[in-house]
């Protein structure tokens, strides 16, 4: 359930985790660094406390291509400038993971290169404990799975079409009925609070200027949107907090083209 509390495993071998991606995206026109601490520092940096605490012994992390993986230097040797953030490009996350302790091996994946009929461009690092294994063997390791990477890739040899139903197959049908079939209510006192606190934390206020949301649950839309089926007041409540932080941001998204 949303928000709801269990024991944090302490103990495992294998780490497979995403962090958030917002920050990083190439549709984010205002994008932050991780020392910014934006909602994707945030998450990294929750994700590389539980690393140093617990010490997995591998790890293998997802996300968008965009994410500051390695660090990058000119021709020269020199750290790369940001001019538009005025300093030094920040430490990668290939370096925050060093100083906590594991090897990484970066990969740059493109589904079209591994059948899919698609070009989805993700990265991917993979962290092995230096105290689990010596240099050398990882240097071996590290090799070995370059090969095998290489080894997986496989250009989209058939069409969209065939990873797609046909147009009239029933089991579309029955997905569309269910999708607008009754839901079970969700509890919106339960994240109710949860919001609050990140409105606070924003300083937007308890207002839902997008959304317009009345005292019986039921909202009215701008004309253009695409109405949620049959959306809760803790989603509707989330389209004006993402409304609200990007006026905060500097651009109105009821706008963009």
């Amino acid at each position: 359930m949303y928000g709801g509390k269990v024991p944090v495993p302490r103990r495992i071998d294998i780490l497979v985790a995403g962090f958030c991606c917002d920050d990083f995206s190439t549709l984010n026109n205002v994008r932050k660094s991780l020392r910014e601490k934006g909602e994707s520092g945030d998450t990294f940096f929750a994700l590389l406390a539980y690393m140093e605490k617990y010490h997995p012994r591998m790890a293998v992390l997802e996300n968008v291509i965009g994410a500051p993986w390695v660090a990058k230097y000119m021709k020269n040797g020199d750290r790369i400038f940001d001019k538009k953030k005025g300093h030094i490009q920040d430490q990668s996350i290939a370096e925050y993971l060093s100083d906590a302790g594991y090897y990484t091996i970066f990969v740059r994946v493109d589904t079209k290169d591994f059948y899919l009929p698609q070009t989805r461009i993700r990265g991917y690092m993979v962290c092995i404990l230096k105290s689990a294994i010596s240099p050398k063997v990882f240097a071996e390791k590290k090799a070995e799975f370059g090969n095998l990477m290489g080894n997986l890739k496989r250009p989209a040899s058939a069409p969209v079409e065939a990873f797609l139903f046909p147009s009239d197959d029933p089991t579309l049908k029955a997905l569309h009925i269910e999708s607008k079939g009754d839901r079970k209510p969700v509890a919106w006192d339960k994240c109710s609070m949860l919001h609050q606190k990140y409105r606070n934390e924003l300083g937007i206020g308890s207002k839902n200027p997008l959304t317009h949301i009345k005292p019986d649950g039921s909202a009215e839309m701008p004309d253009y949107y695409i109405r949620p089926s049959n959306a809760t007041e803790r989603v509707k409540d989330s389209l004006d907090i993402a409304h609200m932080r990007n006026l905060q941001r500097g651009f109105d998204d009821r706008y963009l083209k």
